[in-house]
């Protein structure tokens, strides 16, 4: 079952990555700790004005890993890319995917907060 506030978004179309490789490195932490705030009652719910659970817990975002990992291999593999080639994407794809929840993770790392 898909968490309620993750219902209706996709991972294709979406600008971060593209956005991560064109900002500058301390603009791109600031934004990925944006992210991590937006999932804590500071900032749940303010920017997309949605109507979920006002907290995102800790524990919840390494759970997270695993499916966008392994969901996308299906885009790269559509999008026509094989053997090595996949295999080098996907193990950068996996990297940036951990950096990432790493990042968004520091702002829901306290006390009451898993």
């Amino acid at each position: 079952m898909v968490p309620r506030h993750h219902r209706g978004r996709h991972l294709d179309g979406d600008a971060r990555p593209l956005r991560a490789l064109l900002l500058p490195v301390r603009a791109w932490r600031d934004y990925q700790e944006e992210i991590g705030l937006r999932h804590t009652p500071v900032k749940k719910n303010q920017t997309d004005h949605a109507d979920t659970l006002p907290l995102v817990p800790l524990r919840h975002l390494p759970a997270f890993i695993p499916i966008v990992i392994i969901s996308t291999r299906r885009f790269f593999v559509e999008a026509g890319v094989q053997g090595e080639e996949l295999q080098r994407l996907q193990d950068a794809w996996t990297k940036a995917v951990h950096l990432n929840v790493t990042l968004w993770s520091r702002p829901v790392a306290k006390e009451g907060l898993w």
